[in-house]
C-alpha cells in the first residue's frame, strides 16, 4: 500500500516536472520568437537609420555647396562694391558736368527769353504792319470806286457831246432848208441849251469827284508813310531779335562742348556699368545654385522625413512587440511557420508590365522591388537604390545602388538589371500601358521608335552606380520609379514570368493552386531590406463571402465595406480607416448631345444640390470623407479648396440663370459586384436632389463586367467613377483625367489650359510652390463643375487580433513585411 503510494507520489512528481519542463520550454520558445521578431525588426531599423544618414549626408553636402557658393557670392559682392565705388566718382564727375549745364542753360533760357520778349514785339509790330496794309487796301479800294464813277460821268459827258453835236448839226440842216422856217432851228437851239446845261452839271460834278479823290489819294500816302515807318520799326527790333539769337547761338555751343565732356564721362561710366551687370550677373548665378541647393534640401528633406517615419513606425512595432511578448499565452503559441491568409481578387498577370489596377500591383508588390518604393505614406524611399540626387542641370539623376541585393534565384543585382528592365518596360515589343511612367527618359521615344537600340538617357557606371537624364524637368520623377511597373528584373527569368515570376521583394513565389485558387508565397530569407516576421502569405482569390472566411478565422484581414461593417464591429474587431490618394465622383459625358451637360451654370447647379453629407452616411455607411473638389486632401497635406457645399436655393438661382428650367439626365450603375449597394444608394439620393431643380434622372443597371464597356458609357449622360492614384503625385493624378488621349478620361472632359498648368507643375522642385499651383488648378477645375464631386476613397479594413503592425498605405499598399502574429 505504502509502495503503491509511493509509486503515484512518484508518477506525480513526473507529470509535474514533465509540465514544469513544458512551461519552460514554451517560455524558451516564446522567448526565442520574441528575439527573433526583434532581432528582424532591429534589422529594419539599421536598415533605415543607414537610409537616413546617406540622406542627412547629402544634406550636409547640399549645405557645403551652400556655403561654397555663399562664399563666392561674397567676394562678388565685395567686387560690386569696389565697382560701385567707382561709379560712384565718375558719378560725382557727371554730377558736376550736369551741374555746369544747368548754369549754362539757365543763362541760355535767359537769353531765350530776351529773344522771345523781342520775338513778341516784332510780331506785334507785323501786326500793326498787317493793319496799317489792310486800311491801305481799304482806301485804295474806295479810290476804285471813285474812279468808277468818274468814268461814269465821262461816259455820259460823252454821250451828251455827241447827241449836242448831232442835234447842232440837224439844226444847221433844218436852217438850210427851212429859210424863214427858223422855227425849227430854235426848238433844236433849245435842246443845245439843254444839252449844256446837262453838261455843265455833268462838269460840276467831276470836279467835285476829283476834289474827293484827292481826298482819298492823301489819306492813302498818309497811311503808306505811316507804313513804312512801322516797318522801320519792325526792321530794329528784328535786329534786335537777330542780337538775342546770336547771343542764344553762342550758348548753345557751349552747351554742346560741355555735352560732348559729358558723353565722354557717361562712356566711361557705361563701361563701368557693364562690368557691374557682369558681376551682378555672377551673383544672379550664384543665387541660382543657392537656389538648387536649397531644393535640392527641400527634396531630401521630404525623403529625411518618409524615412524617419519608417523608422517611426519599425520602432512603434517593436514597442508594440515588447508589450505584446509580455501577454503570449500558450494557446497563441505557433511552433510552425507563421501564416497570413488574405483575399485580393486574381491578379492580371505576374508581369509587372501589364499591371494596370491596384489589386495586381497590390499582390506584385509583395515579390517585386524597384529603384525606390513609397514609405508609409505617398512619400519615396530607398529600395534597390540606397540614394539619389538631381544634379545642376535639373534633368540629370544620379543612383547609388545598395550592394550584396539579390534575386530570388540568388543572384546580385547590379545597374545593368535596372538598365535592362527600363529599357523592356520602354520597348515596342511588350508595349507596356505603363511605358508612359519613364517616357520622359531621354531617347525613350526613340527606342521605342526602333531608331536607336538603347536608351541613351540611361546611363550605367559600374555595378552599382546609375544615371537617367530626362528630356525635360521633372521634379517627382523618382515617385514613377516607385510605381509597381517599375520594378527590376532579372533577364534570364523573363520568359517564364507567367508560370513562376521571380523578383527581389520580401516573399517569394512559391506556387499557385489553381483548383483551390491560391496563391502561396514564402518569406525571402535574402531580403536585403530586412526578413519579414511572416513566413508564408496564402492570397485566396474571389472568396465568395469574405467576411463569413474572416470571422471564422480563415481570413487574417478583411475589407469592410457598408454590407459588412456592422458584423465586424459586433464582433468586437476595431474598424481602421486610411484616407487614400484617390476621389470618387459622377461624370458627366461631353459626347452626349444633352443641352444640360454643355451649360456651365447647370453643372454648378447640380453640384450645389447635391447632398454630399447623406451619399457619405447613406450610401458609404460613413466610411469615406467629403470631398467637394477633384484632388484628394491628402495630397495637399490636409489642406482643401472651398468648393461645392449643399445649397438649394444657390443651385436653383444657377438654374435659372442658365436660361434653362428643366430636363432630362441618365446615369449608369453597377447591379452586382462591390459596388452594387454604393451604385443603388447613391442613384437613389441623385433622384431626389435633383428633381429639386427640375431635372429628371434615369438609371440604367448593368453587370459590373460590362460597367465600362464603351456601349453603356456612351448611352448614358453621367456614370459613378472612381479613380486612384498610383504614383503618390498630384500631377499624375490629375493629367490621365484631363488628357483626351488617356481611356482614364471617361467623360471626355476636354481642358487645355488645365493640362499646361500640369505641365508647369511637372517642372516645379520647390514642394510649396508645387502645391500651391496645385491648388490654383483645382480652383479652375472645381469653377468649371466637370463633375460632381462626392468624396475621398477611403480603405476601411479590419484584420486578426492576433496580427500586429499591419498598415495600408495612402495607395492602398499593405506592407505585409512588417506584420508579424502573437
Amino acid at each position: 500500500m505504502l509502495f503503491n503510494k509511493k509509486k503515484h507520489q512518484k508518477v506525480e512528481v513526473i507529470e509535474k516536472d514533465e509540465i514544469d519542463n513544458n512551461e519552460i520550454l514554451e517560455k524558451i520558445y516564446k522567448m526565442n520568437i520574441k528575439e527573433k521578431y526583434q532581432s528582424i525588426l532591429s534589422e529594419k531599423v539599421f536598415i533605415q537609420s543607414e537610409g537616413t544618414l546617406d540622406i542627412t549626408e547629402q544634406l550636409i553636402k547640399s549645405v557645403e555647396g551652400i556655403n561654397n557658393q555663399l562664399d563666392i557670392n561674397s567676394n562678388n559682392i565685395a567686387k560690386t562694391v569696389d565697382v560701385s565705388s567707382e561709379v560712384g566718382a565718375f558719378s560725382e564727375e557727371v554730377n558736376a558736368s550736369v551741374q555746369e549745364t544747368l548754369n549754362v542753360i539757365a543763362n541760355m533760357m535767359d537769353k531765350a527769353d530776351l529773344g522771345q520778349e523781342s520775338v513778341d514785339n516784332l510780331i506785334k509790330s507785323i501786326n500793326i504792319i498787317k493793319n496799317t496794309v489792310f486800311n491801305m487796301e481799304e482806301a485804295l479800294l474806295k479810290l476804285s470806286e471813285k474812279y468808277s464813277k468818274i468814268k461814269g460821268i465821262v461816259d455820259t459827258i460823252k454821250g451828251i457831246a455827241k447827241t449836242t453835236h448831232l442835234l447842232s448839226l440837224n439844226a444847221n440842216i433844218e436852217a438850210a432848208r427851212a429859210g424863214e422856217a427858223g422855227k425849227g432851228f430854235v426848238v433844236v437851239a433849245g435842246e443845245v441849251k439843254k444839252l449844256a446845261e446837262n453838261s455843265s452839271i455833268s462838269a460840276d460834278e467831276i470836279d467835285k469827284i476829283i476834289e474827293e479823290i484827292t481826298t482819298v489819294t492823301d489819306k492813302t500816302l498818309e497811311i503808306i508813310k505811316d507804313g513804312a515807318e512801322k516797318v522801320s520799326q519792325s526792321t530794329n527790333i528784328a535786329g534786335e531779335s537777330k542780337k538775342s539769337i546770336d547771343e542764344l547761338l553762342e550758348s548753345v555751343d557751349r552747351t554742346k562742348v560741355i555735352s560732348e565732356q559729358i558723353a565722354i564721362a557717361v562712356r566711361e561710366q557705361t563701361e563701368k556699368n557693364q562690368y557691374m551687370i557682369s558681376v551682378i550677373s555672377e551673383m544672379v548665378e550664384g543665387s541660382e545654385k543657392v537656389k538648387t541647393y536649397n531644393e535640392g534640401i527641400s527634396v531630401n528633406v521630404e525623403r529625411q522625413r518618409a524615412a524617419l517615419s519608417v523608422l517611426k513606425e519599425t520602432i512603434t512595432n517593436l514597442k508594440e512587440l515588447s508589450i505584446s511578448s509580455d501577454n503570449m499565452h500558450k494557446d497563441n503559441v505557433h511552433k510552425d511557420n507563421v501564416n497570413f491568409n488574405i483575399c485580393f481578387d486574381k491578379v492580371q498577370s505576374f508581369d509587372p508590365l501589364k499591371a494596370t489596377d491596384m489589386n495586381t500591383i497590390g499582390v506584385l508588390s509583395l515579390i517585386n522591388i524597384g529603384l525606390v518604393q513609397f514609405g508609409t505614406g505617398t512619400d519615396v524611399i530607398g529600395a534597390l537604390a540606397k540614394s539619389w540626387h538631381l544634379e545642376e542641370d535639373n534633368v540629370t539623376w544620379g543612383f547609388q545602388l545598395r550592394r550584396g541585393l539579390k534575386f530570388h534565384n540568388g543572384r546580385d543585382i547590379t545597374a545593368r538589371d535596372v538598365k535592362f528592365s527600363f529599357e523592356r518596360l520602354l520597348s515596342r515589343a511588350e508595349n507596356s500601358p505603363n511605358r508612359w511612367l519613364l517616357s520622359i527618359i531621354r531617347g525613350s521615344k526613340e527606342f521605342y521608335e526602333g531608331r536607336i537600340s538603347e536608351v541613351n538617357g540611361i546611363i550605367v557606371s559600374g555595378d552599382y552606380n546609375l544615371k537617367i537624364v530626362l528630356e525635360h524637368p521633372y521634379s517627382s520623377f523618382v515617385n514613377n520609379l516607385a510605381h509597381g511597373s517599375c520594378v527590376i528584373l532579372p533577364r534570364e527569368e523573363i520568359s517564364n514570368i507567367d508560370a513562376k515570376p521571380v523578383g527581389a521583394g520580401p516573399f517569394k513565389f512559391r506556387e499557385y493552386k489553381k483548383e483551390e485558387e491560391i496563391l502561396v508565397l514564402d518569406k525571402f530569407e535574402q531580403y536585403g531590406l530586412g526578413e519579414a516576421m511572416i513566413d508564408q502569405i496564402n492570397i485566396m482569390y474571389n472568396l465568395e463571402d469574405d467576411t463569413k472566411a474572416f470571422l471564422e478565422g480563415n481570413l487574417d484581414y478583411v475589407r469592410i465595406s457598408p454590407e459588412n461593417i456592422k458584423i465586424i464591429k459586433d464582433e468586437g474587431f476595431v474598424i481602421n480607416k486610411q484616407v487614400c490618394l484617390g476621389s470618387r465622383f459622377i461624370t458627366f459625358n461631353f459626347q452626349r448631345n444633352n443641352s444640360l451637360l454643355n451649360n456651365k451654370k447647370i453643372r454648378q447647379a447640380i453640384n450645389y444640390s447635391v447632398d454630399r453629407e447623406r451619399i457619405i452616411e447613406e450610401a458609404m455607411g460613413g466610411l469615406e470623407i467629403e470631398n467637394s473638389g477633384l484632388i484628394p486632401p491628402i495630397i495637399l497635406n490636409g489642406k482643401k479648396t472651398i468648393g461645392y457645399k449643399r445649397n438649394l436655393q444657390k443651385a436653383k438661382e444657377f438654374m435659372a440663370e442658365s436660361g434653362i428650367r428643366n430636363g432630362k439626365l441618365s446615369l449608369l450603375i453597377s447591379t452586382d459586384g462591390g459596388n452594387k449597394y454604393i451604385h443603388s444608394s447613391i442613384a437613389k439620393i441623385l433622384k431626389e436632389n435633383l428633381r429639386d431643380i427640375g431635372i429628371e434622372l434615369t438609371v440604367k443597371e448593368v453587370k459590373s463586367a460590362e460597367y465600362y464597356s464603351k456601349e453603356n458609357v456612351d448611352s448614358c449622360d453621367m456614370i459613378v467613377y472612381g479613380w486612384m492614384g498610383d504614383s503618390g503625385t498630384a500631377d499624375n493624378f490629375m493629367e490621365p483625367l484631363m488628357d483626351l488621349e488617356n481611356p482614364a478620361n471617361r467623360s471626355r472632359y476636354d481642358n487645355p489650359k488645365a493640362m499646361e498648368m500640369i505641365n508647369e507643375i511637372k517642372k516645379i522642385n520647390n514642394p510649396y510652390k508645387y502645391r500651391d499651383m496645385l491648388e490654383k488648378m483645382e480652383e479652375a477645375i472645381v469653377e468649371d463643375a466637370p463633375y460632381i464631386f462626392l468624396s475621398s476613397i477611403c480603405t476601411n479594413y479590419a484584420f486578426n487580433k492576433k496580427v500586429k503592425g499591419l498598415k495600408v498605405t495612402p495607395l492602398n499598399l499593405i506592407n505585409l513585411q512588417d506584420v508579424w502574429k502573437e
